[in-house]
């Protein structure tokens, strides 16, 4: 699976991903370990963009979802 780290949020320590299976991840940079995951995409995610407390994300196939990121998974 081919993984493209689309935004980084280094206030935070976290990376969030769009992968082409569909799912957007939200990783700890420090340790690497996965935090909570995003699904509802059918096709490969191709463009991420955050803004406050949101997180939208656009596949091959045009849909567009936007999910609320609850910061209370981050430590």
């Amino acid at each position: 699976m081919l993984t493209i780290i689309l935004e980084l949020i280094p206030y935070l320590c976290t990376v969030v991903t769009g992968c082409g299976d569909g799912v957007v991840r939200c990783f700890d940079a420090k340790s690497g370990h996965l935090l909570r995951t995003y699904s509802g995409h059918e096709g490969a995610i191709l463009a991420l963009h955050m803004a406050k407390d949101k997180i939208y994300s656009s596949t091959i196939d045009g849909i567009v979802r936007v999910f609320h990121i609850d910061w209370a998974f981050v430590k």
